[in-house]
């Protein structure tokens, strides 16, 4: 199997990075057919990968969100991790950063009131 020789050579020549299959053919299918999407992944035993491309990409490049909400609008910035307050209000707009007072941090379980 093509995947699993892919797999070796990756360990080989570079042990413990990460591999993560991805269907082009797989993806556009639940994307052309969204409310069947979830019948399909369960009839054929698979899933599909975006979600951990996307966290396995944002763990390797050091990025997380912050999240603004306003009375019509929740939006997420995306910062590099460890990132000051000042400079992630920056990224909303430069002034904000010249002139930042103070954050109000939240966890998002206490924000929610949900468990995760």
């Amino acid at each position: 199997m093509v995947v699993k020789r892919l797999k070796q050579y990756i360990d080989e020549h570079d042990p413990g990075a990460s591999m993560i299959p991805f269907s082009g053919a797989l993806e556009t299918r639940l994307l052309d057919d969204p409310d069947n999407a979830k019948t399909f992944l369960e009839e054929n035993k698979t899933q599909s990968n975006l979600s951990k491309i996307i966290v396995t990409g944002f763990k390797a490049l050091g990025l997380q969100y912050f999240f603004t909400v306003g009375a019509d609008e929740v939006r997420a910035w995306t910062i590099q991790k460890y990132t000051k307050a000042p400079q992630a209000a920056g990224k909303i707009h430069t002034d904000m950063e010249r002139g930042f007072i103070k954050a109000e941090v939240y966890k998002y379980n206490e924000f929610s009131g949900t468990q995760i």
